[in-house]
């Protein structure tokens, strides 16, 4: 069996053709900065999802690990942050790992909301590694019923 495969010269430049610069650059970075140095946990750490119902947002996140005293949490009328510190006990200086992906460090994230919220209202809580901020809707922001008038 023969593998063909088909460009299609009239439709610009491929793009398929900066995989190998894309793959020397990598390579390079690891070279440089060691392996692991783009692990996506940095750049996602916590993982957060955000849901609504018609009263409140909730907003629930992924914080293995961590206590409450470890967490700081900052809300405005349009924007909730999460800052702390993740600490992971060392194996110890003399060992050599083989694979890491549970990162410890410093994280501060801003997640920005569509709807206002009532500040004075959050509350909080973390239980086992999850944590779940209810988020109460600002009344501006709440449905409103309106009401048709017959002429």
């Amino acid at each position: 069996m023969t593998l063909i495969r088909r460009t299609n010269p009239g439709r610009g430049f491929g793009w398929g053709n900066f995989n190998p610069l894309q793959n020397e650059m990598s390579q390079l970075f690891e070279n440089f900065l060691g392996k692991g140095y783009m692990t996506p946990l940095r750049s996602v750490f916590p993982p957060v999802n955000v849901c609504e119902d018609s009263e409140n947002l909730y907003l629930t996140a992924e914080l293995p690990g961590m206590e409450a005293k470890d967490i700081e949490i900052h809300a405005e009328a349009d924007s909730i942050q999460l800052k702390g510190e993740r600490k992971i006990e060392s194996e110890g200086e003399k060992v050599c790992y083989h694979r890491r992906e549970r990162e410890s460090g410093s994280f501060n994230k801003k997640i920005t909301l569509q709807t206002r919220i009532a500040t004075d209202k959050v509350t909080a809580s973390v239980n086992d590694g999850i944590l779940r901020i209810t988020l109460p809707k600002a009344e501006e922001a709440k449905p409103k019923k309106v009401e048709i008038k017959v002429s």
